[in-house]
């Protein structure tokens, strides 16, 4: 029976990891996924479930704990009656196989004796593992194929439909196509109106970080030239202070100092033979400017001096 609003299911994965009940409601998906989790329930039952003894026995044997269900005729199609050692079924037998009389393996028991495709037991057998079905008389040519009439199953509908290997295909094979088209949903193009309103943000974003990125490259250059303002005055104090200005003992090093200073102008400006304008007959108070302008101070006709 599928799932219907008002129902709850709980989804196990992993050991003691158990998400709390949910409750089913308008949602299809969630009813969907309801409806599935109780599909994989019901094969899992199939492939795995113990039975209690037969109830057509005298006297009746109880229930086993942990075993709710009787073995019966019913049964016989579910794969665990064939792949797990199960209880004896009262006078069980078909073909070339004979009756039961304790608990064993149906499979080991049917593979040990050598049984092929050839044997009506192994078809039986493998027929049951696939389908869900049991078919004492199933032919070699379609032991393999499912039932008459049945087709791959493609909808949540009947939950009893999913039986066997098909089955547990046909629900995996649902639940991936029901996940694409919910990815597809999620991640299908955007339209125009999108586009064009997440490319105006972008150019927003792009602008405001080209704007900070420039202003943090002004500031970044304006402290660069600061610092070396300030270095560059720090090594010119510095080179004043120790060829000029020595501080030493004594008023004879300050006057020392600035007889250096006036020996530096002359010898680098041109106040004397090496100076600059050495090379162009300096400024007329050597001896090569007095030979350039000649003695234009030493007989000037405006003389201020006395005469006699």
């Amino acid at each position: 029976m599928t799932c219907t609003p008002g129902d709850t299911f709980t989804i196990q994965n992993g050991t003691n990891l158990v998400v709390p009940s949910v409750t089913t409601g308008s949602v299809n998906d969630v009813n969907d996924i309801c409806t599935a989790n109780r599909i994989l329930d019901k094969l899992h039952n199939d492939f795995t479930e113990e039975y209690s003894p037969d109830s057509t026995t005298t006297p009746e044997t109880p229930i086993l704990a942990g075993r709710p269900t009787r073995i019966g005729t019913a049964n016989k199609g579910n794969p665990t009656f064939w792949l797990r050692e199960q209880l004896p079924l009262t006078s069980f037998t078909f073909g070339d196989y004979t009756a039961e009389s304790s608990s064993l393996k149906r499979f080991n028991r049917i593979f040990e004796t050598g049984k092929t495709e050839q044997n009506q037991s192994y078809r039986t057998l493998i027929h049951a593992i696939m389908t869900g079905v049991y078919n004492p008389a199933i032919s070699k040519a379609y032991y393999l194929n499912r039932p008459t009439g049945s087709s791959p199953l493609t909808a949540l509908t009947d939950i009893a439909a999913f039986k066997g290997i098909y089955g547990l295909r046909d629900l995996n094979k649902i639940l991936e196509e029901r996940i694409k088209a919910k990815v597809y949903e999620i991640s299908k193009p955007v339209t125009d109106g999108q586009l064009n309103e997440y490319q105006k943000r972008k150019g927003i974003k792009t602008t405001i970080e080209e704007i900070a990125y420039q202003e943090n490259k002004t500031y970044r250059e304006k402290f660069l030239n600061i610092l070396l303002l300030i270095v560059g005055v720090f090594l010119i104090t510095t080179q004043l202070t120790q060829n000029y200005f020595s501080f030493s003992e004594g008023s004879s090093s300050s006057i020392s100092g600035l007889s250096s200073i006036g020996g530096w102008l002359s010898s680098r400006i041109g106040f004397g033979s090496g100076g600059l304008f050495s090379r162009f007959g300096g400024v007329g108070l050597g001896s090569s400017g007095r030979s350039r302008f000649g003695n234009l101070f030493t007989s000037n006709p405006y003389s201020l001096s006395k005469r006699e």
